[in-house]
């Protein structure tokens, strides 16, 4: 997690999805430093615009180009709370249903390699796609535990997101 502490200057155009209220800044200057496309959840990005107007010194945690929390000039911190692991394999569950399936009732001897097929067919792409978002969650949890460790505030965002 990277921090980055300055006088923020400016919060440059913001394109707002419609789909899950994240903002993607063009720019902000912040002390001597310019970021570009940094993604905000819409929960956080109401206390990026307060630290802009009380003016003073402001701390960006940033994973990537992703804001995960902002310290305001008062001293309060905000961060996104990490999202629900559990949700995340009930969103997965019936996947792994459907590819497991495959290989209890399609095993009948005569479709045995067309069942292992199928199955791993299934199974492999989404095997892949639950370790690339349990590394996801990791990151933020990871850095959620460390902005609540030095007295955050978690703020609740949506499940759909993703970040590198």
């Amino acid at each position: 997690m990277k921090e980055v502490v300055g006088s923020l200057n400016l919060l440059g155009n913001a394109t707002i999805n419609s789909k899950n209220g994240r903002h993607t800044y063009t720019t902000i200057e912040i002390g001597e430093n310019l970021l570009q496309n940094i993604i905000v959840e819409r929960s956080l990005d109401n206390f990026l615009e307060r630290a802009l107007n009380l003016g003073g010194k402001v701390k960006l945690y940033l994973l990537d180009k992703y804001l995960v929390g902002v310290e305001l000039p008062d001293g309060k911190l905000y961060y996104q709370q990490s999202r629900n692991l559990k949700m995340f394999f009930i969103l997965l569950f019936p996947f792994l249903v459907t590819s497991c399936s495959g290989l209890i009732f399609l095993t009948d001897g005569q479709h045995d390699n067309q069942a292992r097929n199928w199955s791993l067919a299934i199974l492999i792409p989404f095997g892949l796609i639950l370790l690339w978002g349990l590394k996801s969650w990791r990151r933020l949890f990871k850095a959620a535990q460390t902005l609540k460790a030095k007295g955050g505030i978690g703020i609740s965002v949506g499940l759909t997101q993703t970040f590198k």
